[in-house]
């Protein structure tokens, strides 16, 4: 099945809930804001239609409500980050590296590439933001850190592919 969902548990009661139940296609990749009354995550739209372009989606925790973040970005988001004060959020594209300034959630005010990283041709599998609020991007078996800027800061190989990055 294309279509996949994302629930939310609360660990005192054990109440389940979904919370893209309205959305009859694949939804992945859900991470908090830090207050807590948010939750970013990718989605494709389309049910059985597993090309579809994964589009950036908030989830409001108070009104139950979900927007699509960037309207206007039609590329695919293939992993998403926040910088520390949320104004940014990283968006992985194939190999490219997207800085995004979302407004009022829905409305972009602003996209800029900051970068294009690939290894033998491995796209940018896995995106992070450490605390400083420099990005760290893998792809294939490579590892960069970036300034929000894209300025490389940092760029080393390991012995196999890198799937997910967590800064520490």
């Amino acid at each position: 099945s294309t279509n996949s969902d994302i629930y939310v548990m609360n660990l005192t009661s054990g109440a389940i809930k979904n919370i893209t139940i309205r959305n009859r296609g694949y939804d992945a990749g859900p991470i908090y804001t830090r207050d807590g009354k948010q939750i970013i995550y990718r989605s494709q739209a389309t049910a059985g239609f597993e090309a579809d372009r994964w589009r950036l989606m908030a989830y409001d925790r108070a009104t139950g409500v979900s927007v699509e973040l960037a309207k206007g970005f039609d590329l695919q988001v293939d992993d998403v980050a926040l910088s520390p004060d949320e104004r940014t959020l990283y968006a992985a594209s194939r190999d490219e590296v997207w800085a995004l300034d979302v407004g009022t959630p829905g409305v972009l005010v602003d996209a800029h590439l900051i970068a294009v990283l690939e290894d033998g041709g491995f796209g940018v599998a896995s995106l992070a933001v450490d605390g400083a609020g420099d990005v760290v991007a893998a792809a294939g078996a490579r590892v960069w850190t970036l300034a929000p800027s894209g300025a490389v800061l940092d760029e080393f190989r390991v012995p196999t592919t890198v799937r997910d990055v967590a800064p520490v």
